[in-house]
């Protein structure tokens, strides 16, 4: 693709330290993805989720730090994917892969690329994300904590979002792109971000216990990501 080159520059910059260093690079994809790539159907409701928790970050959580580090951590796993996709796409995590290859079918709706890149996203990079910020900022993984507090008000938070763009990216991407899809609604209803993302907090929590052996942390992680490709192509199978 033309517009790869420009996209290649944005996600090859250093990794992000704070909220508003996401959002501005998510803003410059969504500036150079055009409406026919199905990355920017996902990148445009990752950015709309980033800054709804950026909002609410002094007033939600009781430890705003970690969750900026954690915000941080986790977008730069996004930009990563992509970038090692278009440098040699054997090298890119099989849970994105499906969303990259796909880009530019015209039988798959926006919500379709958007869900596949939430399912990479959360359930292969979020796990990831929490441990590496637990091991550079201190403490560990145990539910009932006051960082696992604020993990679940992001949840609430999410989910109004995800509520707010459902009209959008049904409707109002499907008319940007001249496309219709009377089953995106049930898509939609398979889909939980609050149970997909209780299931990463887990998964952070078996890394953080097999932090002692590298190979098993890498064994583990291989497999879900696997797993999470598979997901990823059934969520990107045409609807008519």
């Amino acid at each position: 693709m033309i517009h790869d080159s420009a996209v290649l520059t944005i996600v090859s910059a250093p990794p992000p330290t704070s909220y508003a260093e996401v959002i501005a690079r998510l803003g410059a994809l969504d500036q150079t993805l055009p409406p026919s790539d199905g990355l920017r159907w996902f990148n445009r409701l990752y950015a709309a989720m980033t800054a709804a928790v950026a909002k609410n970050a002094t007033s939600a959580f009781h430890d705003p730090a970690y969750l900026e580090d954690l915000d941080c951590r986790f977008a730069d796993l996004y930009f990563r994917a992509i970038r090692l996709f278009l440098v040699d796409p054997s090298t890119a995590p099989r849970a994105w892969k499906p969303l990259f290859v796909c880009r530019e079918r015209r039988d798959l709706a926006p919500l379709q690329f958007a869900l596949a890149g939430v399912n990479a996203h959360i359930n292969r990079d979020l796990c990831v994300a929490v441990t590496a910020a637990f091991r550079d900022r201190g403490g560990d993984t145990s539910a009932g904590g006051s960082r696992h507090a604020d993990y679940q008000v992001i949840n609430q938070i999410l989910a109004q979002v995800q509520g707010q763009v459902k009209d959008w990216l049904v409707t109002g991407a499907l008319a940007e792109v001249d496309r219709a899809f009377g089953s995106c609604d049930d898509l939609l209803e398979t889909w939980s971000l609050a149970r997909a993302r209780d299931t990463a907090w887990i998964n952070g929590q078996v890394r953080w216990n097999l932090r002692l052996s590298s190979f098993l942390q890498d064994a583990h992680l291989e497999s879900l990501d696997r797993m999470v490709g598979l997901a990823g192509r059934g969520f990107l199978r045409p609807l008519l």
